[in-house]
């Protein structure tokens, strides 16, 4: 039984960002179709050879995944932010240790205010834009609405996002490195495999190629932003259904883990870069592995031209791989804590 005290106090900090959100999704769904149902009846009036195919896409175009999602990615992974990171930042996280409840409710709290927000405006607005079609003259144009793949998936997507940044808050000690952590993470399977190809076709040739075996777009829908913004939608041999089996499990998993985890996170570790000591040496050997890696896939195309991918390669992998690991040491061993008067 979640506790009215509880959800106040969570409410207050996150509330400029989920007014935030409801803009966002107000511009992404209402006014978006206010704007093209002006424009079809433009169409219909004055261009009318373009008007019938316009017609056809226009609610996929509206309801479908779009680039316009991104800003909604930003608004959860940040609101997910300020429920723990920020707490860390503050004196507010020992304040709420102190309070009568036990450890497991604070995270349901914070929990279900994010999870409870989100779908009520992506659903409200949604049916908005919805009703505005259906009361037009172009109604018959909802008979390419999908509720699974135009509300259910980017809804669950954009759930399963929140939960993951909030496990990853468990984990780490202040708000910005909770931030950055998720979107790392969350693009992660997908980014850490064309490294990995990179590597292998730069010293192997094809031999490492990921896309012969369509390796990588399966890899796509592990990642779930590219799910709302449309990036996994455009594969047709990625049925629809896959993301939703992806979506979920990653929802159900970041919630159980993340209340396992906030009832063993210590406070005295507020505010620096890792809650967990013993994850230091895992996070700084795979941070500036990849950021070698990286390194290296930048500076073999500078080689390509004279045959010499390899050695350039290995340049870029020292050189941005000896900065990553100098800033993520700085990293390490910073403490950002600030007193909330």
């Amino acid at each position: 039984m979640l506790n009215k005290a509880l959800l106040k106090k969570d409410l207050k900090p996150s509330a400029m960002i989920l007014l935030i959100l409801t803009i966002i999704f107000a511009i992404q769904y209402p006014l978006r179709t206010i704007l093209e149902l002006d424009h079809l009846r433009l169409l219909e009036s004055e261009v009318t050879h373009v008007f019938s195919s316009r017609m056809d896409n226009f609610v996929q175009d509206i309801f479908s995944a779009n680039a316009l999602s991104l800003f909604s990615i930003i608004a959860i992974v940040v609101m997910g932010g300020m429920l723990i990171g920020l707490e860390r930042n503050t004196r507010r996280h020992d304040f709420s240790f102190s309070l009568p409840f036990s450890r497991q409710k604070l995270f349901v709290s914070k929990a279900s205010i994010g999870l409870g927000s989100i779908t009520v405006i992506m659903s409200l607005n949604c049916l908005v834009a919805w009703g505005l079609i259906w009361f037009s003259e172009y109604r018959d144009a909802l008979v390419n609405f999908s509720f699974v793949e135009m509300f259910l998936v980017p809804l669950l997507a954009y759930l399963a996002i929140f939960a993951f940044t909030l496990f990853m808050g468990t984990i780490s000690g202040e708000m910005i490195s909770q931030v950055v952590l998720s979107f790392i993470f969350l693009i992660f399977p997908y980014g850490f495999a064309i490294l990995l190809s990179v590597f292998f076709t730069t010293h192997f040739g094809n031999l490492g190629r990921l896309t012969a075996t369509h390796l990588d777009e399966w890899l796509m829908i592990l990642v779930l932003p590219f799910q709302v913004m449309g990036f996994v939608g455009v594969l047709p041999e990625i049925p629809m259904g896959m993301q939703l089996v992806v979506s979920l499990p990653i929802l159900l998993m970041s919630l159980f883990i993340g209340i396992t985890l906030y009832k063993k996170g210590k406070s005295e570790h507020n505010g620096e870069f890792l809650l967990f000591p013993s994850l230091k040496p895992v996070f700084l050997i795979g941070i500036v592995v990849c950021f070698a890696m990286l390194g290296g896939m930048i500076f073999s195309v500078f080689g390509d031209p004279a045959g010499a991918t390899i050695p350039f390669y290995w340049l870029g992998a020292i050189v941005i791989g000896g900065l990553a690991l100098l800033i993520t040491k700085r990293l390490m061993q910073m403490n950002v804590t600030v007193n909330n008067n």
